[in-house]
């Protein structure tokens, strides 16, 4: 590492660059995390605080900077690096977007940064429905679409293909049922993955046949404030399963989904729960053309192959009703009651069960991966085990380094003991020396 380390702060206001480096950043901390299962998706953020006299970020009308701050604008974020008698380098640590920012004191702003899945959090998803078997890449595309993010899929998952439901949410949300249905691991760390993408691959636990492979890290390269602990063994584990069918018309019974008086306006109305015959009326509209003998307005088909990119349109005289797998998106020029009926698709759960003896007894229950189904159930459950069977955890400070989550580390231990594991939380700070302090979690090694 160089003598001397210091973050640089890059961004747009008004059409003019702005810069902050050096000892304009009072502080600055990366946090990144990971859950290797997807279980969840954390998001990594960056905080800082940063020292200005410069008038353009006052508070007040004056502000012309501090005005024109937006939420989810992009920041690029790098560390230079200087030997002394040397011109500094430059190392771009990535590009991230502002999510809060606020005036600490007459000279000091604080702004807190996201990097993509922050993006992705702070996007709507209306959900959606795959009533046949889907690929991976179809399903991942349809959720982000409305984001700036780039993705690319590595290993065997490319092959992978599911059906189900993802219901209504954020487009992060979205991403964790997928991921965690199909195996997959995602990754925005810049050592994996271009900075703004989003890398899916397969799960990678650590696994004592490839001890020797992973790198160490050694006493030398981390401080002596380190901590182990044994984590609780986990003995049930129940994951239930979706399978959805529809039992047809006569045997089924129409469920309101949606009834609300509208001004004139756009508006996307999401299902609660999947339906797989959907109609409406209302807000002043009369259908021009396909209707029931009732005069209902009918706009799904009673099956459509694979939902994500079916819609139909239905005119009519005085708005258009588009209608999604799991939402409408009507358009209201004359307020009006709207209301919206349909068949529900119904689902078989059933439980997937993991038991271990043990003196005492710890349970955890996943009911909510809807796309989990019985074909891909004991898979997903075998990963869910594999994770928790990893019952080393170990904090340790680390000495400037390039970590990577979703890397395998080795970290030596007390009394000469080395931990397998995979870094889960990384909170580097930036500007006071590139000190990172590690979560890992992972298993003792024991030579054979």
């Amino acid at each position: 590492m160089a003598d001397r380390t210091y973050p640089i702060l890059r961004l747009v206001l008004n059409e003019t660059p702005v810069e902050f480096l050096d000892t304009d950043i009072l502080e600055c901390y990366l946090v990144q995390e990971s859950n290797i299962i997807s279980a969840e998706l954390p998001i990594s953020t960056v905080s800082l605080r940063i020292f200005t006299e410069d008038p353009r970020f006052s508070i007040f009308s004056d502000g012309i900077f501090y005005q024109s701050l937006a939420k989810n604008a992009p920041v690029d974020l790098y560390l230079a690096e200087q030997d002394l008698g040397s011109a500094p380098s430059e190392e771009f640590i990535g590009k991230f977007y502002l999510d809060s920012w606020e005036m600490e004191s007459e000279n000091i702003l604080k702004f807190e940064l996201v990097d993509i899945l922050g993006v992705c959090a702070n996007t709507d998803y209306p959900g959606s429905f795959w009533e046949s078997y889907t690929s991976f890449q179809d399903i991942m595309l349809d959720i982000i679409k409305n984001t700036p993010a780039v993705w690319l899929i590595s290993g065997d998952i490319i092959s992978k293909e599911l059906k189900g439901w993802i219901p209504p949410g954020s487009v992060r949300d979205a991403l964790q049922q997928l991921c965690f249905a199909a195996g997959a691991s995602l990754s925005t760390d810049r050592h994996i993955i271009p900075s703004g993408w989003l890398k899916f691959s397969d799960i990678t636990l650590p696994e004592i046949a490839d001890y020797s492979s992973y790198p160490t890290i050694t006493d030398a390269e981390k401080t002596s404030d380190q901590t182990v602990q044994h984590l609780p063994q986990i003995t049930d584990i129940v994951l239930i399963s979706h399978d959805y069918y529809n039992l047809g018309e006569t045997a089924q019974t129409v469920e309101e989904i949606y009834s609300a008086w509208l001004e004139p306006g756009n508006y996307i109305i999401s299902y609660p729960k999947p339906y797989w015959k959907v109609w409406g009326e209302g807000a002043g509209a009369f259908p021009i053309y396909v209707a029931t003998e009732d005069g209902r307005v009918i706009v799904t088909e009673d099956s459509v192959g694979v939902w994500g990119d079916a819609t139909v349109r239905v005119a009519t005289e005085m708005e258009t009703f588009m209608f999604g797998s799991n939402y409408v998106s009507v358009n209201v020029t004359v307020a009006g009651q709207i209301t919206l009926w349909g068949y529900p698709w119904l689902s078989a759960d059933r439980p997937h069960r993991h038991h271990e003896i043990a003196d005492t007894s710890n349970a955890i229950t996943v009911e909510n991966a809807m796309l989990v189904n019985s074909g891909n159930a004991q898979d997903v459950l075998n990963k869910i085990v594999e994770y928790y069977n990893l019952r080393h955890q170990t904090h340790v400070t680390v000495f400037p380094m390039s970590i990577a989550l979703g890397n395998t580390y080795k970290v030596s231990s007390f009394r000469g003991k080395e931990l397998s594991t995979i870094p889960e939380r990384l909170e580097i700070d930036l500007a006071g020396g590139y000190l990172t302090k590690a979560t890992f979690r992972g298993m003792e090694y024991i030579p054979e």
